[in-house]
């Protein structure tokens, strides 16, 4: 049996401003930017900037380079001292 195509449901409408709202995005019954007015929603956050910041950042301060003589349990056959 083929069910009978239903009409869309009327749009969800902010409470404050009584613009539709697409489905899922209410906010104790606001839309996105009213609850973000309102103090429901942190504010928004920038994307970070694409250039490249002065000096060196974390992942130049990182220790790369591969040291035999450092310990650790990379090594096979090397075990933990007990304490």
């Amino acid at each position: 049996m083929i069910e009978p195509l239903l009409p869309d449901p009327p749009p969800v409408r902010c409470r404050r401003c009584h613009h539709p709202v697409t489905k899922g995005r209410l906010y104790d019954g606001y839309g996105e930017e009213c609850a973000r007015r309102l103090g429901l929603l942190p504010p928004h956050i920038r994307d970070p900037r694409s250039e490249q910041p002065d000096g060196p950042t974390l992942l130049d301060l990182l220790d790369t380079t591969d040291d035999p003589t450092r310990e650790g349990d990379e090594q096979p056959g090397r075990t933990w001292p007990d304490r």
